[in-house]
């Protein structure tokens, strides 16, 4: 914790203990012997996205180290060629107050999972099996699953106009 403390946000990712701890999570937690490759993978990405940013580049490196490592639990990729899966977003915690009794604040990072990676999460874990053209569905709207004359699963949608625009 203590050698944590003392690193910057882009040397986490290259510490070999990070290195390790990351590959044993992704191995156990994804049932997988491909956490070296997909830690070199997204070391890569997550370094891009650390650099390319001013604020991230200030957030605590423990709080780096916990995104790095949900990524390997999660399973999910930073690489941003297809849809994006989740990103890395930069916020500021209070910690305390200073002896003038001012707030004291503290750069932190932290993972935000995209629409597109709770899916595959959703997909990953069994809770479904696919999904296709998501609807937004507001207030007031009526759905109702069904199985038609064939067999078939549906779902009937009526949306309600104007609708009352509160998401559900």
């Amino acid at each position: 914790m203590t050698d944590l403390q003392k690193m910057t946000a882009l040397q986490v990712p290259e510490d070999e203990r990070v290195k390790a701890r990351f590959i044993n999570i992704y191995n156990l937690l994804q049932k997988s012997d491909e956490g070296e490759h997909f830690y070199e993978k997204e070391k890569f990405n997550f370094l891009r996205v650390i650099s390319s940013s001013d604020l991230l580049r200030k957030a605590t490196a423990f709080s780096v180290y916990g995104c790095f490592i949900d990524i390997a639990a999660m399973g999910l990729s930073l690489d941003q060629t297809g849809q994006p899966m989740m990103y890395i977003l930069p916020y500021n915690q209070k910690v305390g107050k200073d002896a003038n009794g001012n707030d004291i604040w503290e750069k932190r990072a932290m993972i935000e999972v995209s629409p597109y990676g709770e899916l595959a999460l959703r997909i990953q874990h069994g809770q479904i099996r696919y999904a296709d053209r998501p609807v937004v569905v507001y207030e007031g709207d009526i759905f109702k699953p069904m199985v038609n004359d064939n067999g078939q699963k549906i779902v009937k949608y009526e949306a309600s106009i104007p609708g009352n625009q509160k998401q559900s």
